[in-house]
């Protein structure tokens, strides 16, 4: 899997253990599910909108810094994170991490809102470690989708 990030003296790509990612790509999204990622340190900048559900069982410190705006404490299980293509952004933490991470191509989600008339009501601000049920059970159906092998 390819996952591009910038790296400098202290960041590196991702690093994923193979047997834990289960993901899925289709032309406009890519679902990667991932368990027990290693603690390190990474840095990426976003080509397309990312939202991702923290699926650790037990809270793990992070720090994230998105768009120069530093982010320190701890991600709970089911918290969600929102973060728009084109953002600079850094995380870390030092306990192994599962997550279910969604890219979404921006292009898409434009043409989407321009056809429901939701472009000025579309806020791409980016949000760290928020709860919201309705997306939460969205990406245990995108997860469930996944793990069948369905498009």
């Amino acid at each position: 899997m390819d996952i591009s990030m910038e790296k400098d003296r202290n960041m590196k790509e991702v690093k994923f253990n193979s047997k834990d990612i289960l993901s899925q790509k289709q032309e406009n999204v890519q679902i990667i599910k991932a368990e027990n990622v290693q603690p390190q340190q990474v840095r990426e900048t976003l080509n397309k909108h990312l939202l991702l559900l923290h699926r650790t069982a037990k809270p793990v410190a992070i720090q994230e810094t998105v768009a120069d705006s530093f982010h320190g404490g701890v991600a709970f299980k089911n918290d969600i994170n929102f973060i728009p293509a084109g953002a600079d952004s850094t995380c870390e933490w030092k306990e192994p991490l599962s997550f279910l991470r969604v890219e979404l191509d921006p292009q898409t989600v434009k043409e989407i809102a321009d056809k429901e008339n939701l472009s000025s009501r579309l806020d791409l601000s980016y949000y760290l470690r928020n709860q919201d049920y309705k997306m939460q059970q969205l990406f245990l159906w995108l997860s469930e989708e996944v793990e069948q092998g369905n498009p």
